[in-house]
């Protein structure tokens, strides 16, 4: 091997070398990403973790995000053990009078 075909060898190796690391890099920025990434969760899940609750509200998946919006006037007791079902699960609660209910997004 000539002096020219080692040193062309090296700059490939080097090259190699160089996207390996970013490669290597870009792995480790997706993996990040999918430790934090929320779980999606099913209405079926919802409803299932609101138990008995379930049958105050209806459960929607609209696509790009999770509805629980109750039936009727919930009362202060039961919004807020609903609250506390559904906080942990991701929801937000917006209050709008008749139309206030629980979103989540996907």
């Amino acid at each position: 091997m000539s002096l020219d075909e080692k040193n062309l060898a090296i700059q490939i190796l080097e090259k190699i070398k160089q996207l390996l690391k970013d490669v290597l890099g870009e792995v480790e920025k997706l993996e990040a990403t999918v430790k934090t990434a929320k779980p999606l969760i099913a209405t079926s899940e919802v409803s299932k973790s609101l138990g008995e609750h379930s049958q105050y509200v209806d459960v929607q998946d609209l696509g790009e995000m999770l509805v629980v919006k109750p039936k009727k006037f919930l009362g202060g007791k039961i919004f807020g053990e609903i609250q506390d079902k559904l906080k942990p699960l991701g929801f937000v609660y917006v209050s709008n009078g008749k139309n206030s209910r629980w979103i989540k997004q996907k």
